[in-house]
């Protein structure tokens, strides 16, 4: 049954996770020992109390290693099918679910959530089905999707209604308040944080009573309430003194330094903020202690007291590096270079702008291709997935079929045992009775009677004899101690060796048969404990052959509780193994291969890069620009061109169909087209330029034939800039371009034609003028940008609003343009995928 609910504890100003499905920190050492203890025991134990194992190692795997926890919950899982156990199958579901959260694998976690869910349906367990859309709500309101968030929610508060459930109504009340306040929404998250409260004061609650008044003060602050929001978060400080809950003291603090921030009453702001520190030191919270330094040192700087700032940037920098919390290491990069550039110490400031630059640049493109990786791997997956499956299917058959095998022969040696002792006691009673020849007569037909038994018992002790001895599998017989009585043909079969030949070639003892450690131990636990065990090793057999095999060793007890014999069965599992073997080869095959493909296209790339214009051409022909290149997979379609001729600047943006390689080919032929146009044809009339540009990809692509065998070409812009006249002559196939002028846009519109061959559309392109004025932007564009998904609707960017955002930029050095549209890129983008290449070229005149 599902205990856990979401749960919100916000801190503004530093950074949140918005559901939290960890609710405690563990201490390393005392789990490290409890780790190594659990898993040897999931070795040695079966059935429901290997789940149960399990289920602990995955609980400490959470915190520790979220990949690991995946493993296990696969394994615990795996496991409750096996055992056909559908309560704790959805529960190790569940777990997936958690664990895959923890890995920020939204997409799996929320696959294995609604698995569970579908088990928890089928069990009618409605307290488990209220838990997953909780799940399932919370993570949607993680990732955007408000709307399908607060329906789930609501849906699991009316479970929760039905079966009285308060502790976790409230709790699905608390995180629809969050939805909300995500949504920018604070009135409502005030509703449905006061709704929670209600329910956690009838219930005497006082954690989450306190919790709930610092979400509440918290909406508050950004409603600009300050007076009620400090109000809010002395109540929850007071609540927390009395229960002495250290992190959420150290939580309100925080708020109420925020909101003295607000208020611009630094001194007061500082002092609570570094009783926030000194109590989240207290329980060890190395990232809130970082975030909390560094906002005392930002009012430190703002009060130019810059050697306190500097101070605290540093006691920062160092607590976020020894967490590796990569945010804040970037943030008081940039913070020690505005300190150390109020000091004028330039050389510094210069130095850690550098550091900040460098480390955010390198956790940008690292993000930018763990996604383009996971974009070119993903349309193999689902083979190699079903590959696999197929694999563990047939794996899964065999041992099932063992295990079936396994059990019969258990229940015909047990069988045997009963046979044996009851005959060794009926021959024992008819032996006293011969001797007692005075009541011989009397009792012949009693005697006779049990002689008829006796037959029957000896004629199905023959029978399974003949089982247990035709058996593949190779049993073994032993007393107490572990001394072999008894083994089987199969037993002679597998390792072509009788019971004389195994005691003298191997031992008299199964212990003198084994040197391995860990077998020995198994060995002396299934004696000392009493307990079934079971274990692989491999061997030689007399003839040299290789065989790997797995042994179950069962003792059979006397009614007294003492083990009378230990029962050996050994299965020959060679094949099982160079099964699993060639899986693992396959997937080594598999990886080798996808590897390959990567580097292949990393090549590529490097080729594409020598085409373009290198950094220092651009930087001479346009001493005042910056470039933006954002290619959807690895390569892109899109390029730019540039040189200087006869007094002229000839600048060329391009969106080739399609991107990736397609589109990365496509570039590489309007480059190599360009050159031989401009540079040996001497051509610079801007439209004449791509009238022979559209002449020579209709004429290499074979084109003029339909518009469905005609799709391959490009949008461009190309610009010719006299430097003498200071005039811009311009020409475009489907791309225009913009120009800033003192807060004005001028946008030079193309012609509605691309360059390939379209049937009617091949008239020559026109040639637009205009007069450039000191101080004038210009910006070159693709329609990556504008086409792109994201915002709080999930809508197109626009044209319109990157008007808008080079209108914004355009007096800002070009540096700080280009970080300015990368942000607002990926702000609007959040956690949608990029649809397109994007090329941006910014410059002045």
């Amino acid at each position: 049954m599902l205990t856990e609910r979401l749960t919100v504890n916000i801190k503004p100003g530093k950074t949140v996770l918005f559901i939290c499905f960890l609710f405690f920190v563990f201490l390393a050492k005392a789990e490290t020992n409890k780790l190594d203890s659990l898993i040897q025991k999931i070795g040695i134990v079966h059935g429901l109390e290997k789940y149960e194992t399990l289920e602990k190692i995955v609980d400490i795997y959470y915190t520790k290693s979220p990949t690991k926890a995946v493993y296990y919950a696969m394994l615990s899982s795996k496991l409750a099918g096996q055992i056909k156990n559908k309560p704790l199958q959805a529960k190790a579901l569940s777990n997936l679910g958690k664990a895959y959260f923890l890995k920020s694998k939204y997409d799996s976690s929320v696959y294995f959530y609604k698995r569970a869910n579908q088990l928890y349906k089928e069990l009618n367990d409605k307290k488990g089905i209220s838990a997953c859309c909780n799940y399932i709500g919370g993570i949607y309101g993680y990732t955007g999707n408000y709307q399908e968030a607060i329906s789930l929610l609501q849906k699991s508060i009316a479970i929760d209604k039905e079966i009285n459930d308060s502790l976790a109504m409230s709790q699905s009340l608390n995180n629809i308040g969050v939805v909300y306040f995500y949504w920018e929404d604070y009135e409502k998250a005030i509703e449905y944080y006061k709704k929670a409260m209600n329910i956690q004061v009838a219930l005497k609650d006082s954690i989450k009573i306190a919790t709930a008044l610092n979400n509440i003060g918290e909406a508050m602050y950004y409603l600009n309430d300050f007076t009620n929001a400090l109000k809010m978060c002395y109540n929850s400080l007071d609540i927390s003194r009395k229960i002495n809950s250290k992190d959420n003291i150290a939580i309100t603090y925080d708020y109420i330094g925020n909101i003295y921030k607000s208020l611009k009453e630094y001194k007061t702001a500082i002092k609570f903020y570094k009783l926030s520190v000194s109590m989240s030191r207290s329980y060890e919270d190395w990232r809130s202690v970082a975030v909390t330094n560094t906002n005392i040192g930002e009012l430190y700087l703002k009060q130019n007291r810059v050697d306190s700032a500097i101070i605290y940037f540093n006691n920062a920098l160092t607590q976020a590096k020894t967490i590796n919390y990569v945010t804040t290491v970037i943030d008081n990069y940039k913070n020690l270079s505005k300190a150390y550039q109020k000091k004028g110490k330039y050389k510094q400031a210069l130095n850690y702008y550098k550091k900040h630059s460098i480390l955010k640049d390198s956790v940008f493109n690292k993000e930018s291709r763990d996604k383009l990786q996971e974009l070119q791997l993903k349309y193999k997956r689902e083979k190699q997935e079903k590959e696999i499956h197929q694999k563990d299917t047939e794996i899964e058959k065999v041992q099932n079929k063992l295990r079936i095998q396994r059990t019969i022969i258990y229940f015909f040696i047990i069988g045997l045992l009963i046979i044996i002792l009851f005959s060794v006691l009926l021959n024992k009673q008819v032996k006293q009775k011969q001797k007692a020849n005075y009541i011989l007569n009397l009792q012949k037909k009693e005697i006779q009677e049990k002689t008829t038994v006796l037959e029957t018992v000896n004629l199905e002790l023959e029978k399974l004899s003949i089982a247990i001895s035709e058996t593949t599998n190779a049993i073994t017989i032993m007393d107490s101690k572990g001394s072999f009585l008894w083994v089987n043909k199969g037993f002679t079969k597998l390792y072509e060796l009788n019971i004389e030949e195994l005691r003298l070639t191997r031992g008299k003892n199964i212990f003198e048969c084994t040197n391995d450690p860990a077998i020995l131990m198994s060995l002396r636990n299934c004696i000392k404990k009493k307990v079934a065990i079971d274990y692989e090793f491999t061997t030689i057999t007399k003839t040299g052959k290789k065989v790997q095999v797995q042994t179950t060793i069962t003792p059979v007890l006397s009614k007294e509780g003492n083990i009378k014999n230990l029962i050996s069965i050994d299965t020959d599992i060679s094949k099982l193994k160079n099964a699993e073997k060639e899986i693992i080869k396959q997937k080594n095959e598999i990886s080798r291969k996808t590897n390959e493909i990567t580097e292949s296209i990393l090549y590529s790339k490097t080729i594409q890069t020598a085409l373009f214009p290198t950094n220092e051409i651009a930087r001479k022909i346009l001493p005042q620009s910056f470039i933006i290149n954002m290619p959807k997979d690895i390569i892109g379609g899109d390029f730019f061109w540039l040189t200087e001729k006869e007094g002229y600047k000839i600048i060329a943006v391009a969106d080739c169909t399609g991107h990736g390689i397609p589109g990365a080919l496509m570039s590489m032929l309007g480059i190599s087209f360009l050159n031989e146009i401009v540079l040996n044809k001497n051509i610079i009339n801007t439209g004449k330029i791509i009238d022979n540009l559209r002449e020579k990809i209709i004429q290499s692509l074979h084109q003029n034939v339909s518009e469905e065998s005609s799709r391959e070409g490009m949008d461009i812009a190309v610009c010719a800039i006299d430097v003498n006249n200071k005039t811009l002559n311009y020409s475009g196939a489907n791309n225009s371009i913009i120009i800033i002028r003192k807060e004005k846009i001028i946008e030079l519109s193309p012609d509605k034609m691309a360059v390939r061959w379209q049937q009617n559309k091949n008239k020559p392109f026109t040639v637009k003028t205009e007069n450039l004025v000191d101080g004038d932007a210009i910006f070159m564009f693709t329609d990556g940008f504008s086409d792109q998904f994201g915002g709080y609707n999930n809508t197109k960017f626009r044209k319109q609003q990157m008007k808008e955002l080079f209108k914004e930029v355009a007096s800002l050095k070009p540096a700080l343009q280009k970080e300015t549209i990368i942000e607002r890129f990926n702000h609007w983008k959040k956690g949608e995928e990029q649809i397109d290449d994007i090329f941006i070229l910014g410059f002045s005149v």
